[in-house]
């Protein structure tokens, strides 16, 4: 789930707590090769829902993607 307001974009996402540890990958770009840098944002806990804000930017396309460990 992504919202955004004036303040940033807000990524909400959902997963049992038992499960691994996903790391939040972004690019803004999807032309081969493509690359994908780590979101460092601190991620919040609340009910088994873990979300973050990031920031707004310039780039016209962000594209995000969550891979386990």
């Amino acid at each position: 789930v992504a919202a955004g307001g004036a303040g940033g974009l807000t990524l909400s996402w959902g997963y049992a707590i038992t499960a691994p540890a996903y790391t939040l990958y972004m690019t803004t770009n999807l032309a081969r090769p493509e690359i994908w840098h780590p979101v460092t944002n601190v991620v919040q806990s609340n009910n088994g829902v873990f979300s973050l804000s990031l920031p707004t930017t310039n780039s016209a396309n962000e594209f995000f993607q969550l891979e386990a460990p």
